[in-house]
């Protein structure tokens, strides 16, 4: 069977069975993309079922076919999380009157396109996996779809039947004795293929292929190594890239945007080593890729980075690179990986359908070759294994939830030529900064394993390696360097036996016991501090009242001099003085002039009478209330004149305090001439 690449009619084709007609695979392409993932199955449904009910007059079931359509594409989210059933609404009433039947015989169409098929026929259109999808797509938009079918009441979720469960288990077991449709999912890649898919992804395979060269089999092999899909890899970011603690030529990964990964407990830090086969070296083929950078900043971490965008349910590429990229600013699609790959098995001839999924199935089938255990298989693909009754469990919380050495054996069964390590012992920071300036930006740690690893390849396996890193090697003549590949062997204790929680709290007691004697010695003196302030406080209460006495005082003797008299407030004048000085308004508004009220005990009717005059003025009364505390108002008001020149501009001084008084620290003018 000769490769041939699957086309978007053909995938729709396979997912919905072969008699889906040509209209609907282009509204397919042209579908809105805010609409949930499920509303083609729910509009292919909805369409038989109005179809073929024969009840209802032909423009009624036209109109209410469009009414749950419409309502379905705009309001699928409500429908989806907790939709209210008994709501009065057309749409909803009309979701509610499906039966069990309407969809088996849909399902029948789709798979043996009869809706009542004969012991003679058989599914040969659709697959059992097509069927268990459009049921997962109409129970999303079932009103009651949390609840089972109950056939007396005939009321829940009517995908939930046992009627609808037998009939996939007939056209899964028809499968199994060749009567089925053919299947259209990818087969895993053969180790021979593999090394083929690698030497060929190392040429130029593109018109514009640079970097790809050397990303491209860096990504697969990383894709291999960690048993990922090609959106882990994609979304993969700079600073998820670690040395392993225990020792210093392995790597950690971990990849955090799965679609597995939905809590802290889901994603773990996981091992890579090196290969003893070169060509297939994790290691080698990151730094060649990295090493193809020439600038500190072509790797740099995108802090903003949106690792998963949505418009409606369809999940989007972020916008920004992360670790594969085409240059600083340019990600690499995951469109591009995978037509680059296409284009590799085109060139190939390889038989069978292939695609950027068979990488991880071929890493699957070669743990399982190297048997290398389920749990351990299972926790390296960070798959989702089902336990019994597992949130019953109490020992759960006393069992770790990732092991170290599942991990160490799953590494060791991707490795089948043995892992290794490389190590370099006269290798400084400089050297790494001239060789690989672009690890400047990872984690520090993995610029020193990939040089090492580098720097290995430079004598043994040049061509991996991109011109401008040798070039760079030879320049700062770090070839002369010794460089080593040391065998890992998995068994080891020590290196097995890593606990990241233990390690981490040792390192860190030294350190923790310095940080609790000096919390001791802030302690203490936060305390003397706080004992301090309170006695500076009592002192500053003290001189505070006495400068209010002062001013007190001052303002009589003022008062008396100036031949001006209070009165009791009753029956007192409540005309505005006309003020020559911004002391008379401060005299004005405290105790009143001539006779006059004092402003400040204006009912509200008489503060209404002059408030354009009243709102001015209070702001030069804020000002002096404010320098109070430090000098007696007959002096403030002074001063004030001098530095908002009072002369002849009464309205344009007071205007110029107001605005000052605003600033941050207030009344700037005044302190600078008049510093405390």
């Amino acid at each position: 069977m000769a490769f041939r690449t699957t086309t978007r009619t053909e995938k729709v084709r396979s997912y919905y069975g072969t008699h889906l007609p040509q209209a609907e695979i282009q509204e397919d392409h042209n579908k809105n993309t805010t609409m949930s993932q499920y509303y083609s199955s729910l509009k292919r449904f909805v369409e038989f079922y109005f179809s073929s009910n024969q009840d209802i007059a032909p423009a009624e079931s036209e109109r209410q076919k469009n009414v749950v359509l419409k309502y379905c594409k705009m309001n699928w989210r409500r429908i989806g999380r907790s939709e209210d059933p008994d709501r009065e609404d057309e749409a909803v009433q009309i979701l509610l009157k499906i039966q069990p039947i309407h969809i088996t015989r849909w399902l029948n169409k789709v798979a043996y396109n009869s809706i009542e098929p004969g012991p003679q026929d058989h599914p040969s259109h659709a697959r059992a996996n097509t069927l268990k999808a459009h049921k997962r797509a109409l129970s999303y938009y079932m009103p009651r779809r949390g609840e089972t079918w109950d056939w007396n009441a005939a009321r829940g979720n009517p995908t939930k039947s046992p009627a609808i469960s037998k009939l996939i288990d007939r056209v899964e077991t028809a499968e199994n004795k060749g009567h089925g449709a053919d299947a259209c999912d990818t087969r895993a890649f053969t180790s021979t293929e593999f090394r083929l898919i690698l030497d060929r992804a190392r040429e130029k395979v593109m018109t514009r292929d640079k970097v790809q060269c050397y990303s491209h089999p860096a990504f697969l092999l990383l894709q291999y190594h960690l048993d990922a899909r090609l959106d882990d890899v994609s979304l993969l970011e700079t600073s998820e890239f670690r040395p392993y603690p225990k020792n210093s030529g392995v790597l950690q990964v971990s990849i955090r945007s799965s679609k597995n990964i939905h809590k802290r407990t889901d994603w773990h830090w996981q091992c890579i080593t090196g290969s003893m086969s070169s060509h297939e070296c994790m290691l080698i083929g990151l730094a060649s890729y990295v090493g193809f950078f020439d600038n500190e900043d072509d790797l740099k971490l995108y802090p903003n980075r949106v690792t998963e965008r949505s418009e409606g349910e369809t999940k989007k590429e972020p916008t920004l690179p992360g670790f594969f990229r085409l240059r600083a600013s340019k990600r690499w699609s995951k469109a591009s990986v995978r037509n680059r790959l296409k284009t590799i098995i085109s060139s190939l001839k390889l038989v069978g359908i292939l695609s950027t999924h068979s990488v991880r199935k071929f890493s699957t089938e070669t743990m399982q070759n190297a048997k290398v255990c389920r749990d351990a298989s299972d926790q390296r693909g960070r798959w989702k294994t089902i336990k019994v009754n597992k949130k019953s469990r109490a020992s759960n919380i006393y069992h770790m939830s990732f092991l170290r050495f599942l991990d160490i054996e799953a590494c060791q069964g991707l490795c089948a030529s043995g892992m290794c390590r490389y190590v370099v012992d006269s290798l400084t920071d400089a050297l790494i900064s001239e060789i690989m300036p672009a690890t400047k930006e990872v984690i520090p740690g993995i610029g020193r394993i990939l040089c090492a690893a580098a720097l290995w390849a430079y004598k043994n396996e040049r061509n991996l390696l991109p011109n401008s890193l040798i070039l760079r090697i030879e320049k700062v003549g770090s070839q002369l360097l010794p460089v080593k590949r040391i065998r890992i062997i998995g068994d080891d204790e020590d290196f097995v036996d890593y606990n990241q929680d233990v390690h981490e709290t040792v390192t860190q007691s030294e350190d923790r016991e310095i940080i609790n004697k000096i919390y001791i010695e802030q302690g203490s003196l936060k305390r003397k501090l706080d004992a301090d302030s309170e006695k500076m406080w009592g002192e500053f209460k003290k001189l505070r009242k006495g400068m209010k006495q002062i001013n007190s005082r001052v303002d009589r003797v003022i008062l008396y001099h100036t031949n001006v008299t209070s009165t009791p407030s009753s029956g007192q004048n409540t005309e505005m003085y006309n003020c020559s000085s911004l002391h008379e308004y401060w005299l004005e508004y405290e105790f009143g002039i001539n006779g006059h009220k004092s402003v400040k005990t204006f009912s509200t009717s008489e503060k209404r009478k002059y408030k354009d005059k009243i709102c001015l003025r209070m702001k030069l009364i804020t000002a002096v209330k404010l320098l109070l505390p430090h000098s007696p108002a007959v002096l403030a008001c002074e001063r004030l004149e001098r530095v908002y020149k009072f002369d002849g501009r009464k309205s344009a001084c007071l205007r110029e305090i107001g605005k000052e008084l605003k600033m941050q620290p207030p009344l700037p003018k005044y302190f600078e001439m008049y510093p405390m």
